[in-house]
């Protein structure tokens, strides 16, 4: 996945490592279970960031329609992707005042 890329699936890791970027900054790492590109399932537009694999990675791949179908019949996953949403401006903030 690659920063400017058109984008409209998210991703779950199910084991394996990746790093987020943009240009030359490091924005995170992630591991099993961790999730990105959540955005672009969500409104797609293009990427955000890339992502590199650190190691060999086993990806879920959700696309736009198909994450709509499960999200409408789960409420708990509604729930934590709204979570994980409101936890981008909150982590913005934290950065801003350090």
């Amino acid at each position: 996945m690659t920063q400017g890329d058109p984008g409209s699936s998210m991703y779950i890791v199910i084991d394996g490592r990746g790093r987020i970027f943009k240009g030359n900054r490091d924005l995170a790492e992630h591991g099993a279970r961790a999730v990105f590109g959540e955005l672009a399932a969500l409104d797609p537009e293009p990427r955000a960031a890339s992502v590199q694999a650190l190691e060999d990675c086993t990806l879920l791949r959700l696309g736009g329609e198909s994450f709509y179908d499960l999200e409408s019949g789960n409420k708990q996953m509604t729930l934590g992707i709204a979570r994980v949403l409101c936890g981008y401006p909150r982590q913005n903030l934290a950065h801003a005042k350090s």
